[in-house]
């Protein structure tokens, strides 16, 4: 009887909870209740696309795809060369330096093996060239004489032929035969070179070329010593009458230095030297380096 008083007064005292204690269990077992709820509805609502086995994602890896103009990604990146060259005489591990697979690679030898290329549209035919990387390749071609083209050869000489190298270059106001100069500099350099000092107006350093994306430090290492710079040809802006818009179009005007530069004239009036700039706390001394370069005070500067 002693055992049934002593067992009952341990279960009374195993369940018998106070207030606060029985409103966190209550609590403890609405939150499990709704965090299982949750993952039930979220998993019904948004399903999870299913992952393959992992001997159908092996299989699926192991497949040997064709790239072609249909199937290529369209992200795929391609590399332009360095220098200009012709496609008849680039083996199959040339074609996979800019980018093109092993296969492509083949591919567009043993076309050329079949008939040499001797116009741009024959090598825009290739069946694994995209079309928009065609377009940056086409000016790095250089193809032979075709049999009208032989027959004008004083013509076509004046045309392909690159011009001595004389001394260094006035990057400043050199043509484009006269950038073609320049050891390791091809079509498509020389295009991105005069589209660069088109946009700023003129260069004022050198590292200007450097930083162009993509530009070759082989090639800069070559050129670096054969370039100078005639500062007296930049096109500067006149910085107390020009526009927040066109500013912000100029290189030197980016990343907020025209906003910057805008408002404090408007606040404070124009700007008469150089030394203005440093009063805008925002600008930094390298930005204020080239600001000198491609400003000036008034019509007359």
């Amino acid at each position: 009887m002693e055992r049934y008083f002593f067992a009952k007064k341990a279960m009374e005292e195993l369940f018998n909870y106070s207030a606060s204690e029985r409103k966190g269990i209550v609590f403890l077992m609405c939150l499990i209740v709704t965090i299982n709820l949750g993952d039930f509805l979220y998993h019904r609502f948004f399903p999870q696309p299913a992952m393959p086995p992992a001997n159908e994602l092996q299989f699926l890896s192991a497949l040997d795809i064709p790239e072609n103009e249909t199937y290529a990604p369209k992200n795929k990146k391609y590399l332009l060369p360095e220098r200009a060259f012709n496609p008849n005489e680039y083996k199959a591990s040339d074609w996979q330096k800019l980018g093109f697979s092993l296969k492509q690679s083949e591919a567009i030898v043993k076309t050329r093996l079949r008939r040499a290329f001797t116009s741009k549209a024959d090598v825009k035919k290739i069946f694994c060239m995209p079309p928009d990387y065609f377009d940056l390749l086409k000016d790095s071609l250089i193809l032979p004489l075709n049999s009208k083209q032989q027959n004008e050869p004083t013509k076509t000489k004046e045309i392909i032929s690159k011009p001595e190298w004389k001394g260094p270059l006035d990057l400043n106001s050199a043509d484009s035969l006269e950038i073609l100069k320049l050891p390791g500099i091809g079509p498509y350099w020389t295009k991105r070179i005069l589209r660069s000092r088109n946009q700023w107006g003129g260069f004022c350093c050198i590292n200007q070329i450097a930083s162009l994306k993509g530009f070759p430090d082989s090639i800069f290492v070559q050129i670096e010593h054969l370039i100078v710079l005639d500062h007296l040809k930049i096109k500067k802006l006149n910085i107390n009458t020009i526009s927040l818009e066109e500013f912000s179009k100029h290189p030197a005007g980016w990343y907020g230095v025209a906003k910057s530069v805008v408002n404090y004239r408007n606040q404070h009036g124009d700007f008469h030297s150089v030394g203005d700039f440093n009063k805008i706390y925002s600008l930094k001394p390298d930005k204020i380096e080239i600001l000198r370069h491609y400003v000036k005070f008034n019509d007359n500067n």
